[in-house]
C-alpha cells in the first residue's frame, strides 16, 4: 500500500498531513541539519518528473480523494493521471519529511553493511515473479560490490516519497564533512500492492539524473548542473505485492538481505485490513531477516492509529457490545517485543527491540520553498526497532 494513501482525516485528505495554516507550536522536532536548499532540491524532482501535472487540476485531485474516501483503491490507483497527481500533491511533501526522519535515525544505522555481488535473491524473485515488476535498468544499476551500501526495503513505498527522501537523506551524508559518516551508497526496494511502477521508474531517473537546464544556460551553470545522487550510488526496484497475501518464501527473498525495513503511513492500513493477517506479518519478519536489522514504522498519531478489535452490535434494554480499541503502537509493541518473545502457541520468534519510540513529532517546512502547489507539514508518531 502507499503510505498514507488509503486514509484521510475530517478534510479528506491523506492522515498525517496538516496544512500550513492549522499548524500548532506545540512537539516540535529539530532534525539533524537537513537544509532548506536540499528540501528545494526534492521538490525539483517531481516539478521535473512531472510536468505535465501542473498547474494541478484540481478536479483531478477531488477524483482521487473521492475515491481513497470510498475505500476504492482500485480506482484510486488505477489511472496513470491518478498516480501522477498523487504523488506531486501529497508525495512531494512526505518526501522532505521522510529525509528529515532518515537523518534524524542514522546514529541508529548499522555501522557495517553487507557486500553487494552482482544480483540479489531480491532482485532475482522480482525478475521472476509473475506479479514483479522490476524498473530500475537503465536509470541506474546496483551498486558495486564492496561495503558501505545501506539495503532499504520500503513497504508500501510505491507513492514515491520514501525513494525521494532516501535520495535526499544519501545527499544529505554525501555532503556532510563530518568523516566516517555512512552508507555510502543505498540500493531501495519499494513494494506496494498498485502498480506504481511508472512513477517509481521516473523519480529514480530523476533523482540520479542532472536536472534540465535552459538552453541559455552559461557554462559554469552547465558544469555545477549534477544529479541529487550519482547513480553508481543510488538504485531502486519495485515490486508489485500483496504484503498480506504473499507466501513466506517469496517475502523472505524480498527481505532477507535488507538492512532497514519501513513502514511508512502503511502499517495502520494494513491492520484496517485484517489484524490477524498483519499479525502474522510482523511475526514472520523477524524469522526472515538477520539480527541488527531495523524496523522504522512511521505513521498517523493519536485517534487516526487505533484499531478495533472484537465484535459489535447492540441489544435493546441492554448495554451495546462495542469493540476494544487499541492503540496501534500498543499492537506492534505486543506482536514484535512481547509475543515474540512469548508466544502462547509455543512458538519462539526472534524477539525484537524497540531503539525510539514518540507518539507525536511534527516536520515543519521551512520558510522560502518553491513549489506551485501548496505544501504541508506532517504530523507523525515513529518507532524504530532493531532485531536482535
Amino acid at each position: 500500500m502507499a503510505p498514507g494513501r488509503n486514509a484521510k482525516d475530517r478534510k479528506g485528505q491523506p492522515k498525517g498531513v496538516t496544512s500550513l495554516k492549522s499548524v500548532s507550536q506545540t512537539n516540535n522536532h529539530s532534525s539533524r541539519s537537513v537544509t532548506t536548499d536540499l528540501h528545494q532540491l526534492l521538490l525539483n524532482v517531481f516539478g521535473n518528473a512531472f510536468p505535465a501535472r501542473y498547474p494541478l487540476d484540481t478536479s483531478l485531485i477531488q477524483q482521487v480523494k473521492q475515491h481513497l474516501y470510498n475505500r476504492d483503491f482500485e480506482k484510486a490507483f488505477g489511472h496513470e493521471e491518478y498516480l501522477e497527481a498523487y504523488a506531486v500533491r501529497w508525495s512531494s511533501s512526505r518526501a522532505l519529511g521522510y529525509a528529515n526522519i532518515f537523518a534524524d535515525i542514522s546514529e541508529h544505522l548499522p555501522s557495517d553493511f553487507q557486500k553487494v555481488d552482482g544480483a540479489s535473491e531480491a532482485e532475482d524473485v522480482v525478475e521472476n515473479s509473475p506479479d514483479g515488476l522490476k524498473v530500475q535498468g537503465e536509470m541506474s544499476q546496483s551498486p558495486a560490490s564492496g561495503d558501505g551500501t545501506l539495503n532499504v526495503v520500503c513497504l508500501g513505498g510505491g507513492a514515491g516519497a520514501e525513494i525521494v527522501g532516501l535520495a535526499g537523506f544519501l545527499h544529505h551524508l554525501q555532503a556532510s564533512t563530518t568523516p566516517g559518516l555512512r552508507p555510502t551508497r543505498l540500493k531501495v526496494t519499494a513494494v506496494d500492492v498498485a502498480n506504481w511502477s511508472s512513477v517509481v521508474h521516473v523519480l529514480g531517473a530523476n533523482v540520479t539524473t542532472a536536472p534540465p537546464l535552459s538552453k541559455y544556460s552559461s557554462e559554469k551553470a552547465k558544469a555545477a548542473n549534477t544529479p541529487l545522487v550519482c547513480g553508481d550510488d543510488f538504485s531502486v526496484t519495485f515490486l508489485q505485492c500483496d504484503l498480506l497475501d504473499a507466501d513466506i518464501d517469496r517475502l523472505g527473498l524480498l527481505v532477507k538481505e535488507s538492512n532497514l525495513i519501513t513502514l511508512m503511513f502503511t502499517l495502520n492500513e494494513l491492520y484496517t485490513s485484517s489484524v490477524p493477517q498483519t499479525t502474522k506479518f510482523l511475526l514472520s519478519l523477524g524469522s526472515l531477516v538477520r539480527s541488527g536489522t531495523l524496523l522504522l514504522v512511521v505513521d498517523s498519531p493519536g485517534s487516526y492509529s487505533t484499531i478495533e478489535i472484537g465484535g459489535s452490535g447492540s441489544n435493546k434494554g441492554s448495554a451495546a457490545k462495542t469493540e476494544k480499541r487499541y492503540p496501534m503502537h500498543w499492537l506492534l509493541d505486543h506482536t514484535l517485543v512481547e509475543t515474540s518473545s512469548d508466544d502462547t502457541s509455543g512458538q519462539q520468534h526472534p524477539r525484537w527491540k524497540k531503539v525510539l519510540s514518540d507518539s507525536s513529532r511534527w516536520f515543519r517546512l521551512p520558510d522560502g520553498l518553491r513549489y506551485p502547489i501548496e505544501l504541508e507539514n506532517m504530523r507523525y508518531q515513529i518507532h524504530l526497532y532493531e532485531l536482535a
